[in-house]
């Protein structure tokens, strides 16, 4: 049986940047439209309201952007061989996906480039010919022994990776390969 860590540059550290930026945009919203100061905001400017606007515009966008991300992505995935089982379990909402070796096609890998030209890899599992779950070696540290418990299953090839079709899949999107 093998369950997933996650790793601490990808998934603990968008977890602390988004908990960050949430943090400040309720800070600065509470300060701005209530003049409340229950929570003192972690940023640099206070008191100006020029900068308490285009600071809750900021922190507003980091938390649109990355909450969603953490949301989606927190995921503990636990492939058991002897069963033949793969589950995926949201930390958050609880909520646990269970496929069987068997209702499986196979999987796929691909890899992705950030802004910096770093790659990393990433594992597809397909059913009826399509992408429907994610596993990332940004988001887990031990992408390798979750690449390797899936031996048993039938590898269907590298595909590139498209953007569009990622987000479509994090939204539980089907996407035909």
């Amino acid at each position: 049986m093998v369950k997933s860590k996650f790793s601490i540059t990808g998934f603990w550290f968008l977890t602390v940047v988004t908990t960050y930026a949430f943090y400040n945009l309720v800070s600065l919203f509470l300060e701005f439209f209530f003049g409340i100061t229950f929570f003192k905001p972690l940023t640099l400017t206070h008191g100006e309201s020029d900068h308490l606007v285009f600071q809750i515009v900021t922190f507003s966008i980091l938390s649109i952007l990355f909450i969603p991300i953490i949301y989606f992505n927190a995921v503990v995935v636990t492939i058991d061989n002897f069963n033949k089982t793969i589950l995926f379990k949201n930390i958050f909402t609880k909520k646990k996906r269970l496929y069987s070796f068997t209702e499986l096609d196979g999987f796929v890998d691909t890899y992705y480039k950030d802004g910096y030209q770093a790659k990393f890899d990433i594992i597809y599992l397909i059913k009826s010919d399509k992408r429907i779950e994610k596993i990332s070696r940004y988001f887990y540290s031990n992408y390798k022994d979750l690449k390797a418990g899936l031996e048993s299953l039938t590898y269907l090839g590298f595909r590139e990776f498209y953007l569009f079709k990622n987000l479509k899949i994090l939204f539980r999107q089907n996407v035909p390969d």
